[in-house]
């Protein structure tokens, strides 16, 4: 469970006073469902440092999110809540910066900007999303200008590391959704009562600039400050996976995650991360998909006998092999490895189990075996 939010430092202003802002400290034992170790954890020294774009370490970062009246990045969008986190003395700090008054915009946002200038910050989904609506608010109150936007990720603005595809290669299989709710709940093992759902925080929003009162955005802070909670947690998880210099000491789902994204960038760790996740796979259908991945990333560096023993040990159990893994071991021995006769005992194999088992396409699959045996006799036989 999170922390209860404290009072807030400061009430919303009204138009023509100084913006909102919000601040508190929390110390480090606080912070719900954070690993401790992630914190000073260097993830670029690890197995694959081209997936973190920041040095140091996550206590050398800051954490930021926003709240906006919708979801589209046009002209009609606002940014109203900024809230931003980082490391300072052992305390986790928050401010929160909220928009008075639309008609304050641009002093508003420099202000915010003051804040951002010289962090480098982690976001959830801030590459497309809230970065480009932050520099396209600043475009537009501020003008084109001779001076840089202070939001525009990649170029004068702030660096940064949207953590979004990451986790959503770490943990998209395991918990179905890559939401930062769904990874808050199934990953972190957090759960809010009584949080105000995202979706309705431009309602509340629309309201106070209509005459509510300030105590309607009480609830959208106590969402945004739970939001960067959890940024923040999820931020140290990932380090201390992201650290590990041994593919052994990860555990397999993480393994396979990482060995797919390795085999996609073509990077020299892919192998022993996805053999970690093969050996370490629990269920048959996590042991079939790393060691699909393993057998062919194996084939593309020419371990021509290592990839023929993966693709063996997924037809070890017939009845789940794939059609697939015969016709690759197949066309290993025959082409590769010049054992025409060892491919000749694989695809006898599989057309028994390809006849046992009358799936369909299964005509198809045995007339391609059939085409590929015939070729193996005659091979064999011009040998003899």
């Amino acid at each position: 469970m999170a922390p209860p939010p404290p009072k807030a430092a400061a009430s919303p202003a009204r138009a023509g006073s100084r913006p909102w802002l919000r601040s508190e400290r929390l110390p480090l034992e606080r912070v719900p469902a954070l690993e401790a170790a992630g914190l000073d954890a260097e993830p670029r020294r690890g197995l694959l440092p081209s997936l973190v774009p920041l040095e140091g370490s996550p206590r050398a970062w800051g954490y930021l999110d926003v709240e906006t009246t919708g979801l589209g990045r046009g002209a009609g969008t606002l940014v109203f809540l900024v809230g931003l986190a980082w490391w300072e003395e052992g305390e986790l700090v928050i401010r929160q910066h909220l928009l008075p008054d639309p008609a304050e915009e641009a002093a508003w946002l420099e202000g915010v900007a003051a804040d951002v200038a010289g962090q480098a910050w982690v976001t959830f989904n801030g590459d497309r999303f809230d970065l480009p609506l932050l520099a396209a608010r600043w475009l537009l109150s501020h003008g084109p200008g001779p001076g840089p936007n202070p939001f525009a990720a990649g170029r004068e603005g702030p660096g940064g590391w949207d953590l979004l595809p990451l986790a959503r290669l770490l943990w998209g299989r395991r918990v179905g959704r890559s939401s930062l709710a769904a990874l808050e709940e199934r990953v972190l093992g957090l759960r809010r009562d009584g949080d105000l759902p995202g979706s309705q925080a431009p309602a509340r929003y629309l309201a106070y600039l209509n005459g509510g009162g300030a105590d309607l955005l009480d609830d959208v802070a106590a969402h945004n400050r739970a939001d960067l909670i959890s940024l923040v947690a999820l931020t140290s998880r990932v380090a201390a996976l992201l650290a590990c210099a041994e593919p052994e000491a990860l555990p397999g789902w993480a393994a396979e995650g990482l060995g797919r994204r390795a085999r996609s960038t073509r990077e020299p760790a892919a192998a022993a991360l996805l053999a970690r996740a093969f050996r370490a796979a629990e269920r048959p259908g996590e042991r079939l998909r790393a060691g699909r991945l393993l057998a062919r990333e194996l084939e593309r560096r020419r371990r021509w006998e290592e990839a023929a023993a993966v693709w063996e040990e997924l037809l070890a159990v017939p009845a789940l092999a794939p059609f697939e893994a015969y016709v690759a071991l197949a066309k290993l021995y025959e082409h590769r490895l010049r054992r025409p006769e060892r491919a000749l005992e694989v695809v006898e194999r599989a057309r028994r189990v390809e006849a046992g088992r009358r799936l369909p396409g299964v005509e198809r699959r045995l007339e391609e075996l059939e085409r590929r045996r015939r070729r193996l006799e005659r091979r064999l036989g011009h040998q003899a």
